[in-house]
């Protein structure tokens, strides 16, 4: 049906009939509008009902796809790997989905599923909806478009959530759908303001979808580059420019001068990493050297309970959610304990602090973060991380942006001990993690040009944030349509 066909329908007696008493009106619309009842606008369809041994993973001829709750996200209907499908025989003709259909989650044990909205887009001969949802299907005095927005607003999410508690599962029921009010004014405008949301929406998720490849493609690039930087090829005219910078045996010497008797010739002996285990070429004045020989000092952090936890105590103390997959720390949700003073010394942590998370999930181990911060308080850390301070000459950062390379990351994984719920890397095994070590002057110029990249990510970061404000831009847009403030009237 077009516009001039739904604008012969006698909207003043649907105005009339339509309209809400004044208490009932949640907000003021302009004069020429009126509050209705979504009952009046739709008929309200139950979904199929079917038992397990009439289900089938596979779609045939005969067959229809059920939508389930899973399908349904961001107003939209998403295919899944547990798509399930029912013969046709068990649907009614009404049961399958037509274009400009609204289908709801009405049943479900979660409070945050109950009612999310999927608009149908085109008529699908194929498909229908589950018992758990319910259909509403505009009638001709609601265009379905604008009808359909009613159901992205928070106007409806608030009003449907208050009203599907339960005792021990959210329902809707019809007459919750029936009795949801809604601003109408006449289809024409109905129209105008449909297809302006529409065209804002479409600017918003092109920025959206901009953000998301952003996002998808930094982490990879970023890990790449870190590759490219440890076999040398950042700084491939670096040394060709400064040839006499010293090679990484300058240091080894330094640190066996350090040394005294038989702690020296250990050092000489375990420095160097057997050669037939590196992942890569390096190049000349570099080495190859077993994590334990950068290590000046390994501690295990401060074992505290949750309920010695809390934001009143005296001391900001570290834990594992603090260590982002970044390797950065991430300091937004942070808790404090107390310490007598008299050990404070042996579980603060200094700036250039190595920090390794060595208990966590099984895809979280492993995390780790350069400890940055300038506190003139005490900071300490939980018994989950690992603090490693490293000899002088060998640059924490580096070692940190390692650990977060392709390469460092594979390592890592080998190194894991796992059990059901908790996966540990002990200090053993990550002494054994070998390193490509770079003279002390070229760590510097390594981490400067990384440094670089890092605070690329942080504008990433930026995108992610505004992501979230441009999804809050769709409900203000609905705000306002809803509201007869989106500058239709005239159009």
């Amino acid at each position: 049906m077009n516009n001039k066909q739904r604008e012969q329908i006698p909207e003043k007696k649907v105005f009339e009939e339509a309209i809400v008493p004044e208490y009932e009106q949640p907000y003021e619309i302009p004069s020429n509008w009126a509050w209705t009842k979504v009952g009046r606008l739709s008929t309200i369809i139950r979904g199929v009902s079917y038992k397990k041994h009439q289900v089938t993973n596979y779609l045939s001829d005969e067959d229809a796809f059920i939508i389930r709750g899973g399908n349904v996200q961001d107003g939209h209907l998403v295919n899944k790997a547990d798509n399930v499908y029912v013969s046709r025989e068990l649907v009614k003709e009404e049961q399958f989905v037509k274009q400009g259909d609204v289908v709801i989650v009405s049943s479900t044990g979660s409070s945050k599923v109950i009612g999310k909205p999927a608009l149908i887009t085109k008529t699908e001969p194929a498909i229908s909806f589950g018992a758990f949802l319910t259909m509403l299907r505009p009638n001709q005095a609601v265009d379905p478009n604008y009808f359909g927005l009613f159901f992205l607003s928070h106007l409806y999410k608030e009003r449907i959530v208050s009203l599907a508690k339960g005792s021990n599962i959210n329902n809707i029921k019809k007459d919750h759908l029936e009795g949801l009010n809604i601003p109408l004014p006449n289809i024409s405008e109905q129209t105008r303001i449909a297809q302006k949301v529409e065209r804002l929406f479409r600017k918003i998720e092109e920025a959206n979808r901009l953000i998301d490849q952003v996002e998808k493609t930094f982490d990879f690039r970023r890990a790449a580059l870190l590759d490219k930087a440890f076999q040398g090829k950042l700084t491939r005219e670096w040394r060709q420019e400064y040839l006499a910078v010293g090679t990484t045996d300058d240091w080894i010497e330094e640190i066996n001068l350090l040394g005294k008797g038989e702690q020296t010739k250990k050092k000489k002996e375990a420095v160097f990493a057997d050669l037939s285990d590196v992942p890569f070429d390096i190049p000349v004045g570099w080495k190859w050297i077993k994590f334990q020989d950068l290590v000046k000092e390994m501690k295990l952090g401060l074992v505290k309970s949750s309920k010695e936890q809390s934001s009143q105590a005296q001391h900001l103390y570290l834990k594992m959610n603090n260590i982002t997959n970044r390797g950065e720390l991430d300091l937004i949700k942070t808790t404090r304990v107390d310490l007598e003073e008299d050990k404070l010394d042996g579980f603060k942590l200094e700036e250039g602090d190595f920090l390794f998370n060595t208990r966590n999930s099984s895809e979280l181990v492993g995390k780790s973060a350069i400890y940055d911060i300038k506190s003139e308080e005490p900071v300490l850390f939980n018994n989950n991380i690992l603090r490693i301070r490293f000899h002088h000459g060998i640059n924490s950062r580096l070692i940190n942006y390692y650990f977060n390379s392709f390469t460092g990351k594979a390592m890592l994984n080998t190194l894991k001990s796992s059990t059901t719920n908790v996966a540990a890397i002990y200090a053993k095994n990550l002494n054994k993690m070998i390193i490509p070590i770079p003279p002390q002057e070229e760590q510097g110029k390594i981490v400067g040009i990384i440094d670089r990249i890092v605070e690329h990510e942080k504008q990433v970061s930026m995108c992610t944030y505004q992501q979230q404000n441009l999804d809050a831009l769709k409900q203000s847009i609905l705000n306002k349509a809803f509201r007869g403030e989106l500058g239709t009237t005239s159009e």
